[in-house]
Order: structure tokens, then C-alpha cells, then sequence
């Protein structure tokens, strides 16, 4: 049927106005009913799946690398329980350089709750409105869904253990020292601080705990170098090797005092290291130790000082004359001896030295009557000895000639004992009685407290 317009032109044969718009609405009529139709079928899929997996693990969840899908609530808690144990047992190795140590999480207080995971597992894909649970499932089955282990972690026990691992690895620093050890004198080598950084090694081990990872961990530590290297001490420790290569002669008037020698061991004993200020810089320096040398002089200085002896004078007929011109005495000097000895223990020459001795003047020369102002005898005591044995009058005239003519210049001392000397056979004195203690006994010298009394008596009453 053809149709004409209102304008006269020939309309082609087709549907009708009503045709066309009927067949226009037919088209959305069917998308809407299959949208409809979709939404149906997803509920109905859903309804289904929830049914099925209602006390069931969606598929495809995963605790760490433990698939519970399909699970009920019991087998769940068992799988879990299972592997989770095996991990609490399991040992991690921390390492530092090449050594190593382990600690399970188990030994680092952490318990894993099982049950509470399989919780977490079977809830999820399960929570929120329907589009957050499909999308859930929808991963689950694609990609995977994975659920963490839940845990708890005992602080005080976790850090022990940290601690305890801390004792066996923390080493203080130590300096390099000089050791001398059967003539040796040797660097003891130096040692690196190391101290763990706790608060970290505890984040990097609950950072594995929490991947349910055992793969080693590089323990963190702060080092500290030594402030003192062999190096640094090289010096002394060659000086000091010097010092005790071999005993050190003493000599007096060109005569070896062998009495006296001092060996490698003394030395050693004696040998002290101290920082002294040397080019600007703080060095260690090996020198002999002073207060040692000072106590070996004073007992060198024992036997072979002198004193100087005063002249000595008679009361001849109211003029003072002469008897003995005295005699001038010596003294070790122990400031040189001290530098003396050092000196020569680390020079490579000859291991020998001459004692420092001081020339000391008597007070009172021969020449020196007329200037001690005696113009009169002051005292005068007596005493009778001549009914005593002959060994007695002896020791007595021995002692009183000891003391003849001694002149106690002002301002002195006068010491008997050091006059007469010691009361020995080998200083002259013989064999004699002396009353010890309530007895009388036989003793060298014995009469000698006649003199003495009789020197004091002189004195007491001058």
C-alpha cells in the first residue's frame, strides 16, 4: 500500500506510525527482563552458595599458605591448629656475619589462637550487604582470599628472650694493650664493640611471626671501633722490649756489685705505660716505674752510703788538738740514679752503670778548732771498770775510744750508736756478759753500757 503525504508525494509502502512505536518498546521490555532474569539467577546463586557454605570456608580462602576452603568450623581448627603449631616450633635463624642462632616463636612467647583464625575464615565472604559479600566470594575463587593468623604475643617473655640472645652476642669494646708475658712484650689485639639493637631485632622478628615467615634474619647491632690499635701502641711495645732485653750491671769505683744487678724480670716488673704528650698528640710511652727505682736506690743507698766523719779533737791542757782529720763521705743520688738506669735500659749499648754518688764534706774539718768557741770542759763523769773480766775491759776500752774526740757540731745530733757502731765480733767486739732480760747471759760486746752510761751522765749533768 503506498501513501500519499499532504504535500503530494508519494509515501513508500511501510509499517504504521502505531507499528514502528510498538516495535521501539519491545527492545528495553527485554533487556529489563533479562536484567531481571540475571538478578534472579545471581540471588538464586547466592542463596545457593550461602546454603552450601553456610558452616563451610568459602573456596579458595587461605590461612598463610593453608588452603581451608570447603572446611567446615572443626576441620578448620584443626588444619590450622596443626600447621600453626609446626611453626610455633619451628626455628628461626638470626644470623650476625657468619654465626648464627636460633629461636623459635614458641621460645619468643607468641601462641597462636586456632580456633579464633578459623573464625575469622569461615566469616569471611560473609560480612556486609550482598554486593561486599559477592565481591568477597568472587575474589576468593579468583584470586585467592587470605585470612591472618590471629596471635598473641607475651611481652616480657618475648623480650627476655631477645635478651637473653643479646648476653651472647653483646661484646665490649677493648683497646689494644701492651701484655709482657716470659720476656715477651706483645700487643694483646683489640676487640670491636658489638651491642644488638633490641627494639629492633624484636620489630623484625614480630614482622615475621606475623607473616608466618622463618626466613633468617640479619641480626641489628651498633658497632664501636677501638679507640686504641696495635698500631697505636707499637712504639712503647718496642721500647718496653728494649728495656728488659737484658740485666743492667751496677757498678762502685769500677767493682761490678753483683748484689745489686738488676735482672729481665725486675725490670719487667718495673716497666709502666702511661700517655704522655709527644708531637702535639696523646702517646702511649713504656718508661720504668719511678716509685720501684726510687725504693731499689734507697736500698742500694743502705750499703753503700757513708757518712762523713766530723775530725776529732783532744782537751790537751785547755787547747783543742787534733786527732783525726775525719773523712769526707758519700751518698747515692737518687734523682740520677732513677734517670741513669732508664737511660741505659733503653739504650742499645752497654747494659752497665756507674752508681751516682755525691761527695759529702764533713761539718767539722781539722782546721775548724778555733772556730767551735770550746774554751773550757764543761762535765766530767767516771767510772771504775777494773775488777771486770778481761773481755769486758776490752769491749769497754774499745767503745770509749769510738767516742773520743767526737765533736757535735751546734745544732747536731749525737748519736752513741752510730759512734761505737754495731756491737758484733765482726766490728771488733768480743764476747761478753750482758744482762738480758732478768739473766745474764753471754753477749758480744758486753760492757758497752758502761760507756754509754757514762757518756750520758756527762751529758745529762753538763
Amino acid at each position: 500500500m503506498r501513501r500519499i503525504s499532504p504535500n503530494g508525494c508519494d509515501l513508500a509502502e511501510g509499517p504504521s506510525a502505531n507499528g514502528v512505536q510498538a516495535s521501539g518498546l519491545r527492545w528495553p521490555r527485554l533487556v529489563i527482563v533479562f536484567g531481571v532474569a540475571v538478578v534472579v539467577a545471581g540471588l538464586a546463586g547466592l542463596m545457593a552458595y550461602g546454603l552450601v557454605y553456610g558452616q563451610r570456608v568459602i573456596l579458595g580462602v587461605k590461612v598463610h599458605d593453608v588452603d581451608v576452603g570447603g572446611l567446615g568450623h572443626e576441620d578448620a581448627v584443626e588444619l590450622i591448629r596443626s600447621h600453626l603449631a609446626e611453626f610455633e616450633r619451628s626455628a628461626m635463624a638470626l644470623r650476625l656475619g657468619e654465626q648464627e642462632w636460633k629461636l623459635s616463636p614458641a621460645q619468643m612467647g607468641v601462641r597462636f589462637d586456632a580456633r579464633k583464625t578459623a573464625d575469622d575464615a569461615l566469616q569471611t565472604g560473609k560480612q556486609g550487604n550482598m554486593l561486599e559479600k559477592l565481591v568477597v566470594q568472587f575474589d576468593a575463587l579468583g584470586t585467592g582470599a587470605y585470612v591472618e593468623p590471629t596471635y598473641a604475643m607475651d611481652a616480657d617473655e618475648f623480650a627476655a628472650a631477645v635478651k637473653r640472645l643479646a648476653v651472647r652476642i653483646d661484646q665490649a669494646m677493648v683497646n689494644a694493650a701492651i701484655k709482657i708475658e716470659g720476656g715477651q712484650v706483645r700487643v694483646v689485639t683489640p676487640k670491636e664493640g658489638v651491642v644488638v639493637e633490641q627494639a629492633k631485632l624484636r620489630e623484625r622478628l614480630e614482622q615475621r611471626v606475623q607473616a608466618l615467615s622463618s626466613a633468617p634474619i640479619e641480626i641489628p647491632v651498633t658497632r664501636t671501633a677501638p679507640k686504641v690499635t696495635a698500631q697505636d701502641l707499637e712504639p712503647a711495645r718496642a721500647r718496653a722490649q728494649q728495656m728488659i732485653s737484658g740485666p743492667i750491671k751496677v757498678t762502685l769505683d769500677d767493682r761490678v756489685l753483683d748484689k745489686w744487678a738488676v735482672g729481665e724480670a725486675k725490670l719487667a716488673s718495673m716497666v709502666v705505660f702511661e700517655e704522655k704528650e709527644s708531637g702535639g698528640k696523646r702517646q702511649m710511652m713504656a718508661t720504668l716505674n719511678k716509685a720501684m727505682l726510687r725504693d731499689l736506690a734507697d736500698k742500694i743507698a743502705a750499703e753503700v752510703n757513708q757518712k762523713p766523719q766530723n775530725a776529732r779533737f783532744d782537751w790537751n791542757g785547755g787547747k783543742l788538738k787534733p786527732i783525726s782529720d775525719g773523712r769526707a763521705g758519700r751518698t747515692l743520688d737518687v734523682d740520677r740514679f732513677v734517670e741513669d738506669l732508664e737511660a741505659v735500659a733503653v739504650s742499645s749499648g752497654e747494659r752497665k752503670m756507674a752508681l751516682p754518688m755525691r761527695v759529702v764534706q764533713p761539718l767539722v774539718g781539722p782546721n775548724d778548732g778555733a772556730k767551735l768557741g770550746i774554751k773550757e770542759v764543761v762535765e766530767e763523769r767516771r767510772t771504775d771498770y777494773s775488777g771486770g773480766a778481761s773481755e769486758r775491759r776490752y769491749n769497754i776500752r774499745l767503745g770509749a775510744s769510738r767516742v773520743h774526740g767526737v765533736v757535735v757540731p751546734p745544732g747536731e745530733i749525737f748519736s752513741f750508736s752510730d759512734e761505737v757502731g754495731e756491737i758484733t765480733e765482726e766490728n771488733g767486739y768480743q764476747m761478753g756478759f750482758a744482762i738480758i732480760g732478768a739473766d745474764t747471759l753471754p753477749d758480744p760486746g758486753g760492757g758497752i753500757c758502761q760507756v754509754s752510761t757514762t757518756v750520758f751522765q756527762s751529758m745529762f749533768w753538763a
